[in-house]
């Protein structure tokens, strides 16, 4: 018996020429699956071939303004998460030397959580699968 949905995501795949393998992932996937929501980030010329029960949903980047919005919205999120990631990580001095990418990479994953979370409750499917590599 098929499931229902399966949310899958990658980084761009079916895009350009990484995560190659993602394809045969897919292939064993797909016929076990009614519907396949494949989540992407980026979007290049060449594009491979995806099984037919495939939907691309493409989550756009983030940009200062979109940065600005998400801190100022999730400001509390954002200093839980910044404070566990300097309270435990191993490398305390790294991590301030590396602030403003550690800075960026939190809030760029709030963005994509959020933007994530907005396309999966609009298709509102019961009780899909979530699936992910990374």
């Amino acid at each position: 018996m098929k499931k229902k949905d399966l949310f899958f995501f990658t980084q761009s795949y079916p895009y350009g020429n990484g995560e190659a393998f993602i394809e045969n992932e897919l292939n064993f996937l797909a016929p076990s699956f009614e519907t396949i929501y494949l989540f992407h980030k980026s979007i290049t010329k060449s594009r491979r071939e995806v099984p037919s029960n495939v939907k691309l949903i493409y989550i756009e980047p983030s940009n200062n303004k979109s940065k600005k919005l998400i801190l100022k919205k999730n400001s509390l999120l954002f200093l839980f998460l910044i404070s566990n990631e300097f309270f435990f990580s191993r490398q305390k001095k790294m991590f301030i030397k590396n602030f403003k990418y550690n800075f960026s990479h939190i809030l760029n994953c709030i963005y994509y959580s959020n933007e994530i979370n907005i396309k999966i409750k609009s298709l509102k499917l019961n009780e899909p699968c979530f699936y992910s590599y990374w």
